[in-house]
């Protein structure tokens, strides 16, 4: 691995890291996991519904809620025609600042044992200390052998 490379192992389960926290953190780390956005996101956001249809550069756009308006709720831009999940605007739990605005975009997608995930991911931080964060992935390796105990919690 060269510096500046990170690996990252998802075990398709939401963030196990949860247990250890709690309130609107542990609920912001549940849900900045990929798969709450790119897996069935009726698992993840019960609640969601459609509250506009709107056209971006000739796409038809769906505006999905993650919530009532009770409170804060991640707002989803999900393409009619292909279902992808194209931006996310949501509040963030991050230490330090606390609780931020972000935006999410994602492109670049490609099939992974039949899921199409982003490679390409730009979250925009609404501090300006922080600004953009620009993900890009360069592979992925499903069903690798990974060591024991790497998900277990340390102190």
């Amino acid at each position: 691995m060269k510096t500046g490379e990170v690996t990252r192992a998802y075990c398709g389960r939401a963030n196990d890291r949860c247990a250890q926290d709690e309130g609107q953190r542990a609920e912001s780390i549940r849900l900045n996991n990929i798969f709450a956005h790119f897996g069935d996101l009726l698992a993840w956001h019960p609640g969601l519904h459609v509250i506009q249809e709107m056209d971006d550069k000739g796409r038809e756009v769906l505006l999905l809620r993650a919530g009532d308006t009770s409170a804060p709720a991640a707002t989803f831009y999900v393409e009619a025609e292909t279902a992808r999940v194209r931006r996310v605007d949501a509040f963030s739990y991050m230490p330090g600042p606390g609780r931020v605005g972000t935006r999410s975009s994602f492109g670049d997608f490609r099939d992974v044992s039949g899921m199409l995930l982003p490679f390409c991911t730009e979250v925009e931080v609404a501090n300006p200390l922080i600004g953009t964060i620009v993900t890009t992935v360069t592979d992925i390796e499903v069903g690798v052998e990974l060591p024991a105990g790497l998900f277990e919690l340390r102190e």
